[in-house]
C-alpha cells in the first residue's frame, strides 16, 4: 500500500511539473510574440518622417488657430516668426566677423565655415491650402532667404558660406523640423551636415545607409508653451539613426550644473547617438575617422543635432554651446591648440539675431 502511494505521489509530481513547464513555455511564447509585434510596429513607424511624425494617414492641419507677428499656432504645430532690422543683422555680422577675424589671424591654417538654420515656417509651402497662411509662408520664406544671404554674405571674405535653405527646400516633404520645437530633427540636421561636408570638399554619405528608428512621441518647448491656451498640441515623434557598432564617448569639459573644475566622462545622452547633452557648454566627441581632422562646432542653435553626423568624417568633434559658454573659465586659443582643431563651423540661429547678448562669447573669445 505504501509503495503504491509513493508511486502515485511521484506520478502526480511529474504531471504537475509538466503542467508548470507547459504554462511557462506558453508564457514565453506569448511574450516573444508580443515583443515581435512591438518591434514590427516600430519598424512600420519609421516611414512616418514623411508624414511629419503624425499617425499613419493623418495630415497636417490646414488652418491656423492663431496668427501673430511672433508665431503661428495650429492644433499640431507651432511656428516662430521674427522681424529683423538692418541694425540687428549688422550687429550680428559684426560679432561674427570679430571672432572669425581673430581666428583667421591667430590660426590661419584652420578652415572657417558658417551656416544658418532657417525657421520651419519658411519651409511650409506644401503643408497647407489656406491662402492667407500660404501668403505668410511666402513672406517668411523670402525673409529667411534674405537673412541667410545677408549673414553669410557679411562674413564671406572670412569664412566659407554653407547655405542650407536650398537643400532643405528640395526635401521639404520630409520630417526636417519638429512641429512643437524650434530645432530641426535628426533628419533635417543630416542635410545641413551634408551641405557642410560639400562646402568643405569632404566625402558625403547617404542617410539610407543608416537604420532609422522611432522613439515615443514628445512635446517640445513651443508645444508646452501654447497648449495651456489652445489645448494639447499634437506631439512630435522622434526619429534617430544609429552608427553600426558605435557608442560614442563624450568628454564634458564643463556644465552649468557641475563644478567648473570637474571633468566628466560619460556616454552620449539619450543613448541614441543623435544629440549632444544640451546642458554641456563645451564637450568633446571621439569620431570614427582616422584623418587627423578635428571639427570645432560653435553653436548658436541646432548644432547639437548636426554634431553626431560628423563622427564618420572627423577624428574628434569639439562642441561649444554659445548660450552657456563662459570664456572666463577657458583659454579658447589653448582649446584649439590642445585638440588640434582643423575646421571651425559656426551655426547661426535666426532666433539670436537682434539679441546681441547671446553672442557675447564670440566677442570675449576675440578679446582674449
Amino acid at each position: 500500500m505504501y509503495k503504491n502511494r509513493v508511486q502515485a505521489a511521484a506520478i502526480g509530481l511529474l504531471l504537475l511539473a509538466a503542467l508548470v513547464a507547459l504554462c511557462l513555455f506558453s508564457f514565453l511564447f506569448s511574450a516573444a510574440a508580443r515583443q515581435d509585434d512591438a518591434e514590427q510596429t516600430v519598424v512600420l513607424e519609421t516611414d512616418l518622417h514623411r508624414n511629419q511624425g503624425l499617425e499613419d494617414g493623418r495630415q497636417l492641419a490646414q488652418t491656423p488657430l492663431e496668427v501673430t507677428a511672433s508665431h503661428v499656432v495650429f492644433e499640431d504645430r507651432v511656428l516662430l516668426r521674427y522681424e529683423y532690422t538692418g541694425e540687428d543683422v549688422a550687429n550680428h555680422v559684426q560679432a561674427l566677423r570679430g571672432f572669425l577675424s581673430w581666428a583667421r589671424a591667430s590660426f590661419p591654417d584652420i578652415g572657417l565655415y558658417a551656416m544658418m538654420m532657417p525657421l520651419r515656417i519658411s519651409l511650409e509651402t506644401s503643408f497647407s491650402s489656406d491662402a492667407d497662411y500660404l501668403e505668410i509662408v511666402r513672406q517668411e520664406r523670402e525673409k529667411q532667404i534674405s537673412l541667410e544671404q545677408d549673414l553669410l554674405g557679411g562674413v564671406g571674405d572670412l569664412a566659407v558660406a554653407v547655405p542650407v535653405f536650398q537643400m532643405l527646400e528640395e526635401h521639404e516633404q520630409e520630417y526636417l523640423f519638429y512641429r512643437t520645437d524650434s530645432t530641426w530633427t535628426a533628419r533635417g540636421a543630416y542635410y545641413a551636415g551634408q551641405a557642410f561636408l560639400q562646402a568643405a570638399e569632404m566625402e558625403t554619405f547617404a542617410i539610407d545607409t543608416f537604420q532609422e528608428y522611432a522613439q515615443n512621441t514628445t512635446t517640445g518647448s513651443l508645444g508646452v508653451e501654447f497648449e495651456e491656451r489652445f489645448g494639447s498640441i499634437v506631439p512630435d515623434r522622434q526619429y534617430y539613426y544609429l552608427y553600426d557598432r558605435y557608442n560614442p564617448m563624450m568628454e564634458v569639459i564643463s556644465s552649468p550644473s557641475e563644478s567648473q573644475n570637474k571633468l566628466l566622462v560619460r556616454r552620449a545622452s539619450a543613448g541614441n547617438g543623435m544629440f549632444v547633452d544640451s546642458g554641456a557648454d563645451i564637450c568633446i566627441w571621439d569620431g570614427l575617422a582616422e584623418n587627423g581632422k578635428t571639427l570645432l562646432l560653435l553653436d548658436e542653435g541646432g548644432g547639437n543635432v548636426v554634431a553626431p553626423w560628423m563622427v564618420t568624417s572627423f577624428e574628434r568633434i569639439v562642441y561649444v554651446q554659445l548660450c552657456y559658454f563662459n570664456t572666463q573659465q577657458f583659454d579658447f586659443a589653448q582649446v584649439l591648440k590642445q585638440y588640434g582643431v582643423t575646421e571651425i563651423l559656426v551655426t547661426i540661429s535666426p532666433e539670436r539675431v537682434g539679441t546681441a547678448a547671446e553672442l557675447y562669447p564670440l566677442g570675449q573669445i576675440a578679446a582674449q
